[in-house]
């Protein structure tokens, strides 16, 4: 049970509220009701996103490993003081936040915000060894890392909603679900037990990001707990052979004659032995079973949940349980829905990797989700079956069963809302990895499921309906088609519901409730086959996406939307599991959890499902329910607890028909949400707002760019930290470089590379001066410095100059070789590759750069150094030589016959 639950109490009372609402946090250990307003506390998410960056800047710092120049190394002391000065810096800018006076400045507040975090990464370029772009990166990374250790809370909006004059009450509740399964936690104990065979996906991670999850599971998982479930494994292990032996010795048949003899009345070594067996092996297994429990709640209090930011780390990203209740007036549970959430099930971090690695993260989401599903959505399901039969002793939750006769088809929904267009990436990728693996997945034997109480059985086949839906622009570029791939998983779906809805074991025809069950179910499926059936026009999607290339919402009703939410409830209604995601799992998801919850209202209270062909006056009624759901912000806080602070929805605008836009917008003037001084978005303060926030998820965005810099300059020229006196502010905040805080701010509005080039102020030669404890050199933008980032190099050491002069050659960029040149010591340095060690002579005569490959030679490079094949370049040079020396022939013997053959038209001598 999750011990933390934050309730948001909106426009209602303890007085309005029944019992059954108030009882679904009760049993909670732990917590929170807020009562509060549609309009949030900008100035909070703002604090809630410095403090969550700052702490990631300190795991960063605390984690990363020595370089290995001297320059670049982090020693104690260096980390204890840049996470001193990162607190002191924390504490300036939340000041400032404060200081500020106003609750929906936001633009002020933004300034702020990135003004913080580039002062953050021009610290990490200066003393860490990283590029800006590699900084921008591993703090990014380091903010997950130090956000998995946080234990989400159960997310609960209680509000109120009047329908044709009757009140209900509405409850939205997102529940975290665990990242992780069993079999994955094993890989987690290799990795802190610091095992040598480590998991192939942890291998493939940059040092930087092993260092930092090594961390995070040595500073939340004692050594003590490592060392117990070492010593129970292995007492174990070693019990199993003598255990064996054991076994044998008891099938042996005792003689009564020697037993008699030597027991005299008292049990025998051997018979002690035997008896005393199974108690043993018992007791160590037991041993190590606890052993391991007490790793796996470590593990879950350190790994609680994982940001969709951080797809590089194995495990299922912001997985969560949705649930949607609404009670009528006295009290009476009306609509309750459930269903599953996370992001993308194949990860967009790890492209690069090989299709194993890629695999094996899509194949541990699905399955993990697919079994957290059933354990809460089978009871509902097989209800409509007979009395299953009894079932064998069998230990094991799931045994393949292949060829197993009458298996229970069970409906497994994997839907994605991306746009998976040819090029498009990483959705192109990402798409194509989920594909083969649900294919692989649909072709799996039946299995068969033991019930909780241990007692029945079921074959069951289960039935995978995959499809994708761009609820984007996308929809317009590459809408679902009736005989398209989506469109054939959507009529099998259809051919599922009808069979479903054909089973007078689940719809007895004398039970009332099953009867409008049935129903509705049967409205549902009509809506989503006449919706898959409809085309959309070519007039229609040239408006529509002329409209939202303008940036505003176009006028269509999003059938692609209104697909997803068709299948959605499909599969819920008949108690299948239903997981769904965009690429985050929290932006286009979360619009369509809104337009579920939406139906699913209008459903109940209408007694019909909204469909995209419905009048003004029903389409009105259904687009003021969506508008309610969607100004109580419960999804943008969701959104908030995956990146502290972003609390909003990504480019709503795109995906919202136009008609619903107005209604949000409309309402949210009307409940005071609109109160931003922003003159460009007058008319659509709530949709800036959601995207600004929700933007700030992402590190790079909340960089200073070189063209506002004059504006920075100028805002934060009389800026001082927490209205302090500028002599105690650096004082206090004693930055490491000697900048106090207030020139800092100055000097962030400044285009660093500029100071290579112009005269340096008094102020900056005074900054220089003070350079005592770290490297100030504001010319960060040298040639070599340009080449390693460009090259995305991680620093300025031989080995990683060398890398670089060899990928510029592979490149065939004849200036950066030559820029590469003037730094790199080892011309002959040998690349580490498996099946590689080239240098860059190699790869210059086997690309056939030959201009490249003589600048080589006139500085010294050897075609002499073997390879991993034991080929030297000049090896790799004279087969070119040969093979062109062949092609050359062959062109040339050609030559000779066509000269020698007739032309067309012309007689033979």
């Amino acid at each position: 049970m999750h011990n933390r639950i934050l309730v948001r109490k909106i426009g209602v009372t303890d007085a309005t509220l029944t019992a059954a609402v108030k009882n679904q946090w009760a049993p909670h250990e732990s917590v929170v009701v807020t009562e509060c307003n549609h309009l949030e506390s900008t100035p909070s998410h703002y604090k809630d996103r410095i403090e969550s960056i700052a702490q990631g800047f300190e795991l960063l710092v605390r984690s990363l490993p020595d370089g290995k120049k001297k320059k670049n190394q982090l020693s104690p002391e260096l980390r204890e003081k840049l996470c001193q000065h990162s607190g002191k810096l924390k504490k300036d800018y939340i000041d400032q936040i404060n200081a500020s006076g106003k609750e929906e400045d936001i633009a002020a507040h933004q300034k702020t915000l990135k003004t913080f975090t580039s002062h953050l990464i021009l610290l990490l370029q200066k003393n860490a060894g990283l590029n800006k772009k590699q900084a921008i990166k591993f703090l990014n990374k380091a903010e997950s890392y130090a956000g998995i250790q946080v234990p989400r809370p159960v997310l609960m909006t209680v509000s109120q909603m009047n329908l044709n004059g009757e009140t209900y009450t509405v409850v939205q509740q997102e529940t975290a679900l665990p990242p992780l399964s069993k079999d994955l936690k094993q890989d987690y104990f290799k990795i802190r037990n610091n095992a040598e065979d480590m998991p192939d996906w942890f291998r493939s991670l940059d040092i930087r990001e092993q260092a930092m999850l090594r961390y995070v599971l040595e500073k939340g998982i004692s050594k003590e707990i490592v060392r117990e479930l070492n010593r129970a494994t292995e007492n174990l292990e070693a019990l199993k052979l003598a255990h064996l032996s054991i076994e044998t010795i008891k099938n042996e048949p005792i003689n009564p004659k020697n037993e008699d003899k030597k027991s005299n009345g008292h049990s025998t070594p051997l018979e002690n032995l035997k008896k005393n067996a199974d108690a043993v092996f018992k007791n160590a297994k037991e041993k190590r079973d606890d052993a391991e429990k007490a790793f796996e709640i470590a593990l879950s209090n350190v790994v609680n949940s994982i940001p969709s930011k951080l797809r590089t780390l194995l495990g299922l990203p912001n997985f969560s349980k949705h649930q949607f209740q609404m009670y009528d007036s006295k009290g009476i549970l009306v609509v309750q829905s459930e269903r599953f959430r996370s992001a993308m099930i194949a990860s967009r971090d790890v492209l690069g990797e090989s299709e194993k690695v890629r695999d094996l993260h899509v194949q541990h989401n699905l399955e993990h989700m697919v079994n957290i599903g059933l354990s809460s959505m089978w009871d509902g399901f097989v209800a409509r079956f007979e009395p299953p039969v009894q079932a064998p002793p069998l230990s094991l939750k799931e045994v393949a069963r292949p060829g197993a006769q009458k298996a229970i088809e069970y409906p497994i929904l994997v839907q994605t809302l991306i746009t998976p267009i040819v090029g498009k990436q990483p959705d192109g990728s990402i798409y194509a990895d989920k594909e083969r693996t649900v294919g692989l997945f649909k072709s799996m034997a039946p299995c068969r499921i033991i019930a909780a109480n241990g007692q029945h059985y079921y074959d069951v086949k289960h039935k995978y309906f995959s499809t994708n839906h761009p609820v984007n622009l996308g929809r317009f570029l590459s809408p679902t088609t009736y005989n398209g791939k989506n469109g054939k998983e959507g009529q099998g779906l259809i051919a599922f519901a009808k069979a479903f809805l054909g089973n007078k074991d689940y719809f007895p025809d004398n039970s009332e409730n099953k009867q409008e069950e049935k129903r509705n179910l049967q409205n549902v499926v009509g809506a989503y086959e006449s919706l898959l059936k409809k085309k959309v026009g070519l007039i229609e999607r040239v408006i529509g996406l002329f409209a939202l290339i303008r940036g505003k919402p176009a006028s269509d009703r999003n059938r692609e939307l209104a697909l997803a939410s068709y299948e959605t409830m499909i599969i819920e209604m008949m108690h299948g599991v239903s997981q769904s995601s965009c690429v985050s799992g929290k932006d286009r998801e979360a619009i369509k959890e809104i337009d579920v919850d939406a139906k699913f209202t209008f459903l109940k209270k209408y007694g019909k499902v909204p469909q995209d062909d419905d009048g003004p006056e029903e389409r009105a009624k259904f687009v003021e329910i969506f508008a309610e759901l969607y100004v109580t912000r419960h999804q943008q806080m969701y959104a908030g607890l995956n990146a502290p602070g972003s609390n909003g929805i990504k480019t709503p605008k795109l995906y919202l028909p136009k008609d619903i836009c107005e209604a949000i917008l409309a309402k949210a003037q009307v409940l005071g949400m609109d109160q931003t001084n922003n003159k460009k978005a007058k008319t659509q303060n709530t949709f800036w707002k959601d995207e600004t926030l929700a933007n700030n998820n992402e590190i790079k965005t909340l960089i200073i760019k070189p063209k506002k810099r004059k504006k920075l300059q100028k805002d934060f020229s009389n800026f001082t930290p927490g209205n302090a006196d500028v002599s105690t502010v650096s004082d206090e905040a004693n930055v490491l470089s000697g900048i106090d805080t207030k020139k800092m701010h100055d000097l962030l509005g400044t285009d660093f590379s500029s100071f290579s080039n112009t005269k340096k102020t008094d102020q900056v030669r005074s900054v220089e001066n003070n350079s005592n404890v770290v490297n100030t050199n504001l010319e960060v933008n040298t040639a070599r410095e340009m080449l390693v980032e460009k090259y995305d190099l991680p620093n300025l050491a031989q080995d990683s100059l060398e890398t670089g002069l060899r990928d510029a050659v592979q490149k065939g960029d004849v200036e950066d070789v030559k820029q590469f040149l003037e730094h790199v010591k080892n011309i002959n340095a040998q690349d580490q590759v498996s099946g590689s060690h080239k240098t860059a002579l190699h790869w210059a005569v086997i690309l056939k750069k030959n201009d490249i490959e003589g600048i080589l030679r006139a500085k010294g490079a050897r075609d002499d150094i073997p390879d991993a094949k034991g080929k030297t370049a000049a090896n790799y040079k004279k087969k070119l030589e040969s093979k062109e020396k062949l092609a050359s022939e062959k062109r040339s013997e050609e030559e000779v016959q066509q000269s020698s053959s007739p032309t067309p038209g012309s007689r033979s001598p």
